[in-house]
């Protein structure tokens, strides 16, 4: 199984984070520039990182990596019971920990993994 190493895969990551902060402030300025301006985006290059990442995780089936980026906001809205496997709540806070289960998962998919067993809360109820 080979992946790409924890460091890449952070860097991956945080420069996603800074292209999103960058976007952000871009439109920022703009809109204080011209009132009726609407917005610039790099969603071609956020979609491409997670596609790259997405690929190299075999994550199409669950989406832990759009999870994280998306709904989660870069970790910032994880809860402790953003995340369960195996019936026990996992952290999904950091780059590092998206890491984990990602590689976890990978291991699983590999080996013994029972149906149901590894899912993500939108809500107190949801599955995926």
């Amino acid at each position: 199984m080979n992946i790409i190493s924890k460091e890449a895969f952070i860097s991956a990551l945080s420069e996603l984070k800074y292209l999103d902060n960058v976007e952000k402030e871009l439109n920022g300025v703009l809109k204080k520039l011209d009132p009726e301006f609407n917005f610039i985006t790099f969603s071609a290059f956020h979609q491409l990182i997670i596609d790259v990442l997405t690929a190299a995780f075999q994550d199409k089936e669950n989406g832990w990596i759009s999870y994280w980026v998306y709904e989660l906001d870069f970790g910032k809205k994880a809860r402790k019971t953003s995340v369960t496997m195996k019936g026990k709540s996992v952290p999904i806070k950091t780059a590092s920990d998206l890491y984990k289960i990602l590689v976890d998962d990978l291991k699983d998919s590999y080996g013994k993994k029972e149906e149901g067993e590894v899912r993500h809360t939108k809500g107190k109820d949801s599955k995926k």
